[in-house]
């Protein structure tokens, strides 16, 4: 294809820090086809743990803010000046798009990327501030009003999305599972040793549960470090490694002295490759009160891996078939107790899954060279 046939995508993101949809981000970014389009990229600070993972072709445009109101303005005049054909937007930066749409050419396609169940984000706002709930409602059902195709990973977001905001326009919003690029995955764990402090936890414990993921409410791994610990008290030989950065930390670290099993749980902050983690963990535990799709599962299957998680307002439940994919803990039920039981059995042999036939699973609908054939679609 000509250069001049190839269309302009400029793809839009608060900054490199290191969470899940900043590695979904980065896998489609790295996995579009060059010959079809020019990829640039917004980013409101160019700063993060994914940042030296972008290609080399890759023209990079700094907006000097990750807000996504002040960034209305340098956006707009960006896009006037590389008249893209398409925009992407995921993240904060959806609201920035949408306001800075009614600026653009009308020939310019607007896709939005929502990440995380659309309800369950709102009442997480509200739970802070009411003035902020109401802000972000708006400007997110605007961000639906105006983008020209809608992008979320399961049928339940789909279906949220629809209530929430009491659409009527439901075609433009289409499913696309995140990408796992499992070539890679598979690639790192063979060349990529684990760190020193990690490795020398694993050699003390006969069972390892990993989690991955930002050290937020959402994450809620309060409950989880809790239903560990009751765990524990019958099976000794468990340890669990938490990989991920936040403002909870010390709150967690905290917690877990208190409840005496500080030197059975590994706070390890942010690593570039969690999946060499992953990979030699014998089980991945996610306590999550609400997701999209949560990629650090998808990652985990991908690698054989069996899941426990809660089976929170996410897509989650379109992925793991309890007790043969995985096994899902009722959100609205004793959470913590519901998380012990199964880390205890599952760490005790009791649970038993087909992990060849998770991995089969994966490999067929999250792949990145799928996904990015059905992202590439839209674009065009």
């Amino acid at each position: 294809m000509t250069k001049d046939a190839q269309k302009i995508i400029l793809f839009t993101i608060p900054d490199f820090r290191g969470g899940g949809a900043e590695r979904v981000f980065l896998n489609l970014i790295n996995n579009l086809n060059r010959d079809k389009f020019v990829i640039h990229i917004a980013v409101g600070e160019l700063q993060g743990e994914y940042c030296k993972y972008l290609s080399n072709d890759i023209t990079i445009h700094k907006l000097g803010s990750t807000h996504s109101i002040e960034s209305v303005i340098p956006m707009i005049k960006l896009v006037r000046n590389i008249k893209p054909n398409v925009v992407f937007a995921t993240l904060g930066y959806v609201v920035t798009i949408s306001i800075s749409s009614l600026f653009f050419s009308k020939k310019i396609k607007i896709v939005s990327r929502f990440g995380n169940t659309i309800s369950s984000f709102l009442d997480d706002v509200k739970r802070n501030s009411k003035i902020k709930y109401a802000f972000q409602f708006v400007l997110n059902k605007l961000s639906v009003h105006l983008s020209d195709v809608v992008i979320v990973q399961s049928n339940h977001m789909k279906n949220d999305l629809i209530d929430t905001f009491s659409l009527d326009y439901i075609d433009k919003i289409i499913k696309i599972n995140n990408p796992v690029d499992i070539e890679n995955l598979y690639k790192n764990i063979k060349v990529i040793d684990l760190p020193t402090c990690i490795k020398f936890f694993f050699n003390q414990k006969k069972y390892i549960f990993v989690s991955v993921g930002r050290l937020d409410f959402q994450k809620n791994y309060k409950d989880l470090i809790q239903a560990f610990s009751i765990a524990h008290l019958s099976n000794r030989d468990i340890g669990l490694v938490i990989l991920g950065e936040g403002g909870y930390r010390s709150d967690l670290e905290r917690l877990s002295y208190q409840l005496g099993v500080n030197e059975s749980v590994l706070i390890a902050g942010f690593i570039d490759n969690p999946e060499i983690v992953v990979s030699r963990a014998n089980c991945f535990v996610s306590s999550s009160l609400y997701e999209g799709m949560s990629n650090a599962i998808l990652e985990a299957l991908s690698l054989g891996i069996p899941v426990i998680a809660t089976d929170c307002p996410s897509g989650i439940g379109e992925v793991i078939i309890n007790r043969r994919s995985g096994f899902l803990v009722d959100l609205d039920q004793n959470l913590i107790e519901g998380l012990s039981d199964e880390m205890l059995a599952i760490s005790t042999g009791e649970r038993e899954i087909d992990l060849q036939e998770i991995k089969e699973m994966t490999r067929k609908s999250f792949d990145i060279k799928s996904v990015s054939k059905k992202y590439e679609e839209i674009f065009r």
